[in-house]
């Protein structure tokens, strides 16, 4: 049967607005996709999968109730904690007011929202820094040597993460870090045969403790380079470059994957999403029960202000970080602004996260730079961030980073922003209807050098515009087999065909304000014909009939690959 979700009628005929740029990896409606192709599917991104709409809790708690004021004087740090302790399900309601918080507040339980009354009523106003709550080592939580702020990524001073990762600094010092979802504890089954991009096939040592319908995630583990050469679609980083020697070699379940179970069988199963890259047995491939540690909580509703202050310098940030993310699931910002923040959203270790109708600005100018991120996605999967604006210039305004797969940044606007892959093998992101602005550093990318490329293979580029047209081509290190569609390009830009031709990268479409892209955002696009889409990928028959199991040659030559098909 049909995988909950998919079940909706076909949408009807699309109507495309006369002058439109499509191109030939998409087409119209997605009848020109290709699962093994150079654009993988995107339409999981977000809560549940993008199957629901993001949820509406009824009130259980006001932080009235406990004493709060909302006089923009009094410490209301206490009621917060006191509602937030009180509360195991529902909205925590925080009326309209100016809240002075003093305090890094954490909300650990599932299915727990902390709402406002709407960012122009309700205001969380963070009048003390994590440097100035807890102190600071300059380790940069131990990474790299040198003088880096222990708080220059995060965490959060709103955190969301689950009780295994309570006080894992101690008890009375900062709430950072994360316990991994992924243990030998969630194993469910090793994967016992290759599998190509685009496949729905894994052959499997044991389907006893699968069922269909249940989430599972497949983790991949490097082996010699095998792994990261294959993330690398088989294109070894230019010279310039260079590829990755350090935390990344030999990394155990760095690489994850999630799907329902479409089909279970002796000795298989059929996932419901094709498979965004190739498996093989080289990497340890294991299927894990999904048991994210927070899952269905979010914050939405009003204004986070950071009291402030200067901001001290790239990996000097004082912790005026804004949400945090950790270890969570199906979890949600929805119209909050934050401003005056070193990281206003922070995302990693997560899956199904969305970032929604958000604000990141100031009050005043903070510096030649007023933050590090606006939002910063590592190490996650599937998190949609979009529709948002970014009012201030940060050192990397959006970043991707660290092993991610799968996510996507749309529909957003800012002054002059950088769409930055910020190393170690963020997979196949997606920039989707974004309005950069003036355009003067749009590929600019950051990250130590010793992670290699900016980003891993098939990042795509969609519908990228700004104020006027781009003209500036990404560095050659900007990752492989990259797609740059439906850009808004000048007529002398400085395209690099000499990297373009040794990384792989395809360039198609050039969008202007009288000939628009379409669809306009491709992820959307993406979630309304995932059904008809996925007609193509065989479920039904390897549901009936065992498939023929390939051999490690077919699918890979020494762990590495070929380029896809267009």
């Amino acid at each position: 049967p049909p995988p909950p979700g998919l079940t909706q009628p076909p949408p009807p005929p699309v109507m495309v607005p006369p002058n439109s740029v499509t191109v030939s990896l998409w087409g119209v409606s997605g009848e020109a996709w290709n699962p093994r192709g150079r654009v993988v599917d995107y339409s999981y991104a977000g809560y549940m999968a993008g199957e629901s709409p993001l949820p509406q809790y009824p009130v259980t708690t006001n932080v009235k109730d406990y004493g709060a004021q909302g006089n923009g004087a009094t410490d209301d740090t206490a009621a917060f904690e006191a509602a937030i302790a009180a509360t195991r399900s529902g909205a925590i309601f925080v009326p309209a007011g100016r809240y002075v918080i003093s305090r890094q507040l954490v909300i650990s339980a599932s299915g727990v929202v902390m709402r406002g009354a709407g960012p122009a009523l309700t205001t969380l106003y963070f009048s003390r820094s994590l440097t100035q709550i807890y102190g600071q080592t300059w380790q940069g939580y131990g990474w790299l040597p040198g003088n880096q702020s222990d708080y220059k990524n995060g965490p959060g001073l709103i955190r969301f993460a689950g009780p295994s990762s309570l006080n894992l600094a101690g008890v009375g010092k900062t709430q950072l870090g994360v316990m991994d979802p992924i243990t030998d504890a969630t194993l469910l089954t090793v994967v016992t045969a290759p599998a190509r991009k685009g496949d729905v096939v894994l052959f499997v040592a044991n389907s006893a403790a699968l069922s269909p319908g249940m989430w599972v995630t497949l983790a991949l583990s490097d082996v010699d380079s095998t792994l990261l050469l294959d993330l690398y679609a088989g294109v070894p980083p230019p010279q310039a470059g260079g590829g990755c020697t350090f935390q990344c070699v030999n990394e155990r379940r760095v690489m994850r994957f999630h799907s329902r179970l479409y089909a279970v069988r002796p000795g298989y199963v059929v996932l419901e999403r094709p498979l965004p890259y190739n498996v093989s047995t080289l990497w340890q491939p294991e299927l894990h029960a999904f048991l994210p540690g927070i899952q269905q909580s979010g914050i939405e509703e009003l204004r986070i202000d950071m009291r402030l202050e200067q901001y001290q310098g790239h990996l000097l940030e004082e912790g005026w970080n804004g949400v945090e993310f950790a270890g969570a699931a199906h979890c949600w910002t929805r119209n909050v602004h934050v401003y005056n923040s070193d990281n206003p959203v922070t995302v990693w270790m997560s899956s199904f996260v969305t970032i929604t109708d958000s604000v990141w600005s100031r009050t005043s100018r903070r510096g030649q730079f007023d933050c590090h991120h606006a939002v910063n996605v590592t190490w996650s999967q599937d998190v949609l961030v979009s529709n948002w604006r970014v009012n201030m210039r940060c050192v990397h305004d959006i970043s991707g980073y660290a092993w991610n797969n799968g996510v996507v940044f749309s529909n957003g606007t800012g002054t002059d922003m950088n769409l930055d892959h910020h190393r170690l093998f963020p997979f196949a992101t997606l920039w989707s209807n974004l309005n950069i602005g003036t355009g003067t550093r749009v590929w600019l990318s950051g990250g130590e050098p010793w992670w290699g490329s900016f980003s891993a293979a098939y990042t795509t580029y969609y519908n990228i515009r700004g104020t006027r047209p781009i003209t500036v081509s990404p560095a050659s290190n900007n990752g492989p087999m990259g797609n740059w569609l439906n850009i808004q390009w000048g007529p002398n830009d400085r395209w690099d065909a000499v990297s373009a031709a040794s990384q792989g990268w395809y360039r198609e479409g050039t969008v202007s304000d009288d000939r628009p892209a379409w669809p306009t955002d491709l992820q959307q696009a993406m979630r309304v014909t995932r059904q008809q889409r996925f007609s193509q990928l065989g479920r039904e028959a390897a549901s009936v009939s065992r498939p023929l199991q390939q051999s490690q040659q077919s699918t890979s030559t020494n762990g590495t690959s070929s380029p896809p098909p267009r």
